[in-house]
């Protein structure tokens, strides 16, 4: 008997990381080199197979930003992880991935209370 789960997974990371390539790459095998802005969150779908387990992970790909508002944290709420992407060509997006971190630890605290 296959048992089935669903996880929410959001892609978090400033602007022109690389989130929605990793997401496509993830879902439909596909690179493209061509740059989409995300306006807001698209939302995708993808099933594994972990052991005897269906692993249905909706993944959130949310508009890349230098530091997350208070309603992007909203979107995280009910996700079983996040994935933090940065440019390791460019430094500024390692700090931005470190204030993002920063930002979610805190705002899942206060969630928490």
């Amino acid at each position: 008997m296959t048992v089935a789960v669903q996880k929410k997974i959001c892609m978090l990371g400033g602007f022109s990381v690389g989130k929605t390539s990793l997401v496509k790459r993830f879902v439909q095998s596909v690179f493209s080199e061509s740059y989409l802005t995300t306006v807001g969150v698209k939302i995708d779908k993808k099933t594994v197979t972990l052991g005897d387990r269906m692993v249905h992970l909706i993944l959130w790909d949310l508009a890349g930003e230098d530091d997350m508002s208070s309603l992007r944290m909203s979107y995280l709420r009910g996700s079983a992880g996040y994935v933090l992407v940065a440019d390791g060509t460019r430094p500024a997006t390692l700090e931005t991935a470190s204030r993002i971190a920063a930002s979610v630890k805190n705002s899942s605290r206060s969630m928490r209370r």
